[in-house]
């Protein structure tokens, strides 16, 4: 059992983060974590704190929880006392929460490709059930068990940010066609500019708007695609033991190479995006860059502000846009102007322009 406590600087936020590990095949040992789990959340008043407990617990409370349709005798042995901590330390399984009927698996067995589990699970505290919006299980060929991601609502609503092209694109077939197609239609347009310029700023603008089209397609229809992928993965997932034939364990692992491929080329725009170096060996994973990507976002991203006229912090979205307008409407307010204090600031000067360079600068600007 280790626990971290972490607190956000911006909002003085603070977490608990613990982790559990379940020794396999021995109930007797699991259960003594578990009392020690208990008897630590309540001695150190975790129960009224933000906590979220993650694990590979190598149990499960719900039958639900294995394809087998049985519970085992190291899931009995321990159900009880597990529940019994909860209930106690007010904690909720983030993925029952939402999904209290849903048969939906973290680990398959290498020996036998049948036989899966949801052991690797996530529980937070009565204060964070409410920030609750998901809990998925992603594939990756690194190991027997997925990654658990879980997503909480943030108190700061945020814009659709910058978009950056993704040079991947310049591969893709059909995004040259589409991009000949608008030079062509550009080109023939260059005589209704009156410059060069001003035609070159019309195609900037056109191309920048034809490829983020296009990348927003491309990308709906991929996600479409994946969303598929996952779903069918699931159905068959949630199969029981007995109706896995070796026909459908090979569409499994079919699956799940397609939606690696998906990830693969995410992992791409992903490491454009959060502007990391060349990667040659171990490259970083798709969730490595897209935390190293929020962090980023997030570094730019203002999570409070001081009200002047109250000596105040703010910190709700709508606070925070009150205090931005008073700020920038009084610095861009017309204030009343001193001629006196003008006149004596000019009087000092010893150097004046002459009135030929007056009437250069004050001539209308015109292109050479």
């Amino acid at each position: 059992i280790l626990y971290i406590k972490i607190r956000n600087t911006a909002n003085n936020e603070i977490f608990y983060i613990v982790s559990f590990y379940g020794h396999s095949g021995s109930h007797a040992k699991i259960n003594s974590l578990i009392s020690k789990l208990h008897r630590k959340m309540l001695l150190d008043n975790l129960v009224t704190e933000k906590v979220i407990l993650v694990g590979d617990f190598n149990f499960v409370t719900n039958i639900l929880d294995r394809n087998s349709q049985t519970m085992n005798r190291t899931d009995l042995e321990t159900t009880k006392s597990w529940k019994n901590l909860a209930t106690d330390c007010n904690l909720q399984d983030t993925f029952r929460l939402l999904n209290p009927h849903k048969r939906s698996y973290s680990f398959t067995s290498k020996t036998n490709k049948a036989i899966k589990s949801r052991i690797d699970r996530v529980y937070t505290t009565q204060h964070l059930c409410g920030k609750v919006i998901s809990t998925k299980y992603i594939y990756t060929h690194i190991s027997d068990h997925k990654m658990t991601r879980i997503k909480l609502a943030s108190n700061i609503d945020k814009g659709p940010g910058l978009w950056v092209f993704n040079n991947t694109l310049i591969k893709d077939n059909d995004y040259n066609i589409m991009m000949d197609r608008v030079f062509e239609e550009s080109f023939n347009l260059r005589h209704n500019f009156e410059s060069h310029r001003d035609f070159w700023d019309y195609f900037k603008q056109n191309a920048i708007s034809s490829s983020h089209k296009f990348s927003a397609e491309k990308s709906q229809k991929d996600n479409k695609n994946l969303n598929e992928l996952n779903r069918e993965l699931d159905k068959l997932e949630e199969l029981p033991f007995h109706s896995l034939t070796p026909n459908i364990i090979d569409r499994i692992d079919s699956l799940k190479r397609k939606v690696e491929e998906h990830q693969n080329r995410r992992l791409q725009g992903a490491l454009l995006r959060s502007k990391l170096p060349h990667f040659e060996e171990n490259d970083p994973s798709l969730s490595f860059i897209s935390r190293l990507e929020k962090r980023k976002g997030e570094e730019n991203t203002i999570y409070s502000l001081v009200d002047d006229d109250t000596n105040t912090l703010k910190t709700s979205t709508d606070d925070i846009r009150q205090v931005v307008h008073k700020f920038y409407s009084r610095l861009y307010t017309k204030e009343p102007e001193d001629t006196d204090i003008q006149s004596e600031f000019l009087e000092a000067l010893d150097v004046t322009l002459s009135p030929t360079d007056c009437s250069i600068l004050e001539a209308p600007l015109v292109e050479k």
